[in-house]
């Protein structure tokens, strides 16, 4: 049973608190505004599969997510010191 994340995971680890010892950052349940501590796993998803109804291959996004997810920390970094290689 796949869980689909609709806000990439790698890209939420960029919200992760100092304060949480920076494996956690804090959510907000719109319901009752609850704030609570939670990891990238447990928020933006979708559970059981794809429900983009357009894609031929349900796991085409997880496909491409491989070739952006790996150079995304560098290039936040980059943007933060306002230094980019290109």
């Amino acid at each position: 049973m796949p869980l689909d994340h609709y806000v990439s995971q790698v890209h939420l680890r960029q919200f992760y608190s100092p304060e949480l010892d920076g494996k956690q950052m804090y959510g907000f349940r719109k319901r009752d505004g609850r704030v609570f501590p939670c990891s990238s796993k447990d928020v933006c998803r979708v559970q059981n599969g794809s429900t983009n109804e357009y894609l031929l291959n349900d796991r085409a996004t997880e496909d491409f997510l491989k070739t952006v997810e790996p150079n995304y920390n560098p290039a936040i970094a980059e943007l933060r010191t306002g230094k980019t290689e290109s």
